[in-house]
């Protein structure tokens, strides 16, 4: 069930209520025409909805979610540079931190004996099965939400692939996808900006942070498959970033 959090007021928000969301059923459309459905909302009704690009508050402001209770030292947090491989562009960094019992849970398979791939496949376990998680990406680079979009949709696509969700719940979170970023309609994803997710239990908030510190979208999602599929979209098996962000984790590893 999707909760919006509370509005925080500012002079750039837009007014009068929120565009439709196509509607997708449960088995009956294929990726493409979901996608189809999904340019076309951003390209057209969304068009009001666009957030300005000069914004007010300080860079230095504190992160829009919960950081606490998170922790520290080796095996508890891991980092990679998403780049686009061609052309060698930084398009953003991703790190996820974790609680202190899903870093015992990597320390004790760093202690067990076995091979790379088994050892890899058993972090991965681990961090799909976090209930108190920290995710942020920051963003080097402007980036379409429309691409953005397409991205998340192929990911869930996997996260279901790999038995980690349902359609129905892979359609559930999509909707979900929809509500957090088309509001940000053509400003898009700048440079300087991060996206949150802060998981705790079966909660998800998320939030997007402008480079100033402006908080310019906030919502939260209650229902395990909201925590799965976002664990899911980095950690299972073909997630494109799964295993440069083991490696991150074991390169400072410490299993003490």
């Amino acid at each position: 069930m999707s909760q919006p959090a509370p509005a925080r007021p500012h002079p750039s928000h837009p007014a009068g209520p929120a565009p439709p969301l196509p509607a997708f059923g449960p088995r009956t459309r294929p990726r493409r025409l979901r996608l189809a459905a999904l340019a076309a909302v951003l390209h057209g009704s969304l068009a009001t909805a666009a957030l300005p690009g000069t914004l007010s508050a300080q860079a230095t402001a504190p992160a829009p979610v919960d950081t606490l209770g998170l922790a520290s030292g080796a095996l508890a947090a891991m980092e990679t540079l998403y780049e686009r491989t061609l052309f060698g562009i930084d398009v953003f960094t991703l790190r996820v931190a974790v609680d202190p019992e899903a870093a015992r849970g990597f320390r004790r398979v760093v202690r067990e004996r076995g091979s790379p791939e088994a050892r890899e496949e058993a972090l991965a376990r681990v961090a799909l099965e976090a209930r108190d998680v920290l995710v942020r990406t920051r963003f080097h680079r402007g980036v379409g939400v429309e691409r953005f979009l397409e991205g998340m949709l192929e990911s869930l696509g996997h996260a279901r692939a790999a038995g980690c969700l349902t359609r129905a719940e892979e359609e559930a979170v999509a909707r979900g996808a929809l509500e957090q970023y088309t509001p940000l309609g053509e400003r898009g994803l700048r440079e300087g900006d991060a996206v949150w997710y802060r998981v705790r239990g079966d909660s998800v908030h998320f939030a997007v942070q402008a480079a100033d510190g402006t908080v310019l979208r906030e919502t939260r999602h209650v229902g395990a498959e909201h925590r799965r599929a976002l664990l899911a979209s980095y950690f299972a098996p073909g997630a494109e970033l799964r295993t440069p962000l083991l490696r991150s984790l074991l390169s400072g590893a410490d299993p003490g």
